[in-house]
């Protein structure tokens, strides 16, 4: 049986979440209590270098990347872009206030009204999977 097919104001709240809810959220408590409501719990995630599930790793991930870039911000970078359950969203990263130094899209499958597998692609990528300031 098919998914039930998400709202267009569902997916475009979910990948905004994931951004700026999640990524740009430095407080544990709003970023954790934004988690709950975005992802399913065996949500995935593929980055250029790494692979997480789950709540924890994801909230580990945005607090690492946060945590290395100081001063610096998400943004999105055009609207939400929607097919069936799929939502697309581009993305700047840099210093707030400043010309963005990373750009990527992030890609999403919405199953359930949560995100249950994202993929994020990162602008940029050296051969060893390392972003500058990430």
């Amino acid at each position: 049986m098919a998914d039930e097919k998400a709202s267009p104001e569902t997916i475009v709240a979910l990948m905004r979440a994931n951004l700026l809810g999640v990524f740009n959220e430095r407080s544990s408590e709003v970023r954790n209590a934004t988690i709950k409501t975005t992802y399913a719990e065996d949500v995935v995630i593929y980055e250029p270098s790494n692979i997480a599930h789950g709540h924890a790793e994801i909230d580990r991930i945005s607090s690492e990347l946060l945590n290395k870039s100081p001063g610096w911000v998400f943004a999105p970078n055009g609207s939400v872009i929607i097919s069936h359950n799929l939502g697309i969203l581009r993305w700047h990263f840099g210093p707030e206030g400043q010309k963005p130094l990373v750009e990527g899209i992030d890609i999403a499958q919405i199953v359930g009204g949560k995100i249950k597998v994202l993929h994020v692609m990162i602008g940029g990528v050296s051969e060893a999977g390392e972003v500058a300031g990430m």
